[in-house]
């Protein structure tokens, strides 16, 4: 993921635009999400929506980041600003 480039990771932020269906290991992305949490960067994922903009992801790769720190939603374009800015000032 880049985790070893951060130099400050109490200070970086690294966003997940996905609907989270991955295509290799999902374990994989999981123990990597867990290290940059736990090396202090902030992880949120912003996850995909159809076109009728109804949440359409891997709900459980999903899940499995929120249990290791991630910040995970699914939201139009018009409320991201405000998630955005709640999550940074966190």
């Amino acid at each position: 993921m880049g985790r070893q480039l951060i130099e400050q990771p109490a200070k970086s932020v690294i966003i997940l635009v996905s609907d989270f269906y991955e295509g290799g290991s999902s374990s994989l992305l999981t123990h990597q999400v867990k290290k940059c949490v736990q090396s202090g960067i902030k992880v949120l994922g912003l996850a995909a929506l159809d076109s009728t903009a109804t949440p359409c992801y891997d709900r459980d790769t999903a899940q499995a980041l929120v249990n290791v720190g991630a910040q995970i939603a699914a939201m139009t374009p018009g409320e991201l600003a405000s998630w955005l800015a709640e999550n940074l000032q966190s």
